[in-house]
């Protein structure tokens, strides 16, 4: 039960799976459909314009919620935050505010090679747009692998260009 509860041993889950949830703690318990297109245009004409499409609701306490945004956003701007050093390079992201989780997920044998790393985020901190979750298959440590693809990823999203290397 304790491996199950840190998402260690038997736990199973796409990357798809982990960042509706992330996308669901980002919006307080509300879980969207996932969607991958924005709009779709002809020239200057919107024939597709996405609309959230709300699927359901977590039901779990408010003071929970708040203490898992809290946590989230002390990854990242924490001097103890598991990927602080990795976003502390960009003033950029800080400003706006990236709340995430790094994980390290065992590798199915020990002859598969390095553990997967994970990084789950969202952002802005207030009002978030993105959910978002790297995984590179047997690249080794979440904070050291995953999340300076998710920061990059970030940066290029909101700004149009990425800041750090």
């Amino acid at each position: 039960t304790v491996s199950m509860a840190i998402g260690q041993g038997h736990v199973s889950a796409t990357p798809l799976e982990m960042v509706r949830y992330y996308a669901g703690v980002a919006n307080n318990g509300t879980l969207l459909r996932p969607q991958l297109v924005d709009s779709t245009r002809l020239i200057d004409e919107v024939s597709y314009q996405m609309e959230p499409d709300i699927m359901g609701t977590f039901d779990i306490p408010q003071e929970i919620l708040d203490a898992l945004h809290q946590g989230m956003c002390a990854v990242t701007t924490q001097p103890d935050g598991t990927a602080e050093f990795v976003f502390r390079r960009s003033p950029e992201l800080q400003a706006i505010g990236v709340c995430g989780k790094t994980g390290t997920a065992q590798a199915q044998s020990p002859e598969s090679g390095n553990p997967h790393a994970w990084f789950a985020a969202y952002a802005p901190r207030e009002n978030p747009q993105i959910a978002i979750i790297t995984m590179v298959e047997n690249g080794g440590q979440g904070s050291e692998v995953a999340a300076p693809i998710a920061r990059d990823i970030l940066e290029y999203y909101f700004f149009g260009e990425i800041f750090t290397h």
